[in-house]
């Protein structure tokens, strides 16, 4: 602690620059999604605190009641096995690996879900919010700055139930 500094002194939280993601957003998307279909993203490290093995088992409950829906897992980790094991190769859901440039995968998306079970700033929440994304995530503490609550749609707990009834509420969102 510097009292001495304090006034000279400014805390910025993790930095992005909204100008390169949107940027990098404009390239192609390398995955082939549907647009018949709701594109569900998760754009994370597979670990055990990004919470998708949940994730997997909530969309295959949700999948029963929305076939025209689709999840896509992007991203690589420690968890990859298990979450293929848990994916049952249902065609519904992706785990296509890490991409270099997510962004345009996100912004053709229809959601980004983001399960964390625990989080700091949690900016790939941020970064997907830039792209003008419906969001599903987490209740963080502390929240989430920057994520307007017109496009976002909090999942109330990081179980497998909670997830679920977070996914009927965005195809509730969206249907007429």
């Amino acid at each position: 602690d510097f009292p001495q500094f304090r006034d000279k002194m400014t805390t910025v939280r993790n930095y992005i620059e909204p100008y390169d993601i949107i940027k990098k957003s404009q390239e192609v998307n390398p995955l082939p999604f549907d647009k018949s279909k709701e594109n569900y993203v998760n754009v994370a490290r597979l670990s055990e605190a990004k919470n998708q093995l949940n994730l997997i088992n909530a969309f295959k409950r949700f999948y029963e009641d929305n076939q025209k829906a689709e999840l896509w897992i992007v991203g690589d980790g420690e968890l990859k096995e298990q979450l293929l094991q848990a994916a049952d190769n249902k065609e519904y859901i992706h785990i296509v690996g890490f991409y270099e440039n997510p962004y345009p995968i996100i912004r053709d998306c229809d959601y980004f879900i983001f399960p964390s079970k625990y989080e700091g700033q949690g900016l790939a929440v941020l970064e997907a919010a830039i792209l003008k994304k419906k969001i599903i995530a987490t209740k963080f503490t502390p929240p989430i700055d920057g994520v307007s609550d017109s496009t976002l749609i909090q999942i109330n707990g990081t179980d497998e139930d909670s997830i679920y009834f977070a996914l009927v509420s965005s195809h509730l969102y969206t249907t007429p």
